[in-house]
């Protein structure tokens, strides 16, 4: 006890938390870090699908408007994200 005022339970409570905080096991940080890493890829995931999504929805929309000939697909060899190869590329 450290302090006159001090319950003897809660001395105790707190020396355990402290003992129990610093001796994770090996498997118990591995799990802590699955478990952060998804909390932190999860919703990068989800966004970078709902862009590329998007993105796709407003080329498809804005295709038919674009002559043929200023397409990127009638001169580029490789694919452009947002765009969908309709036909081979004519090298």
């Amino acid at each position: 006890m450290s302090d006159l005022n001090e319950k003897p339970g809660e001395a105790m409570a707190a020396g355990v938390a402290k003992a129990t905080a610093s001796q994770t096991s090996f498997a118990g940080r591995i799990r802590n870090y699955f478990l952060t890493s998804l909390v932190v890829a999860g919703p990068l995931a989800i966004t970078v699908w709902l862009v590329w999504s998007i993105v796709t929805w407003v080329d498809d929309l804005v295709r038919p408007l674009i002559p043929p000939a200023y397409r990127p697909e009638s001169y580029m060899p490789w694919p452009i994200p947002g765009r969908r190869m309709t036909t081979a590329p004519k090298i």
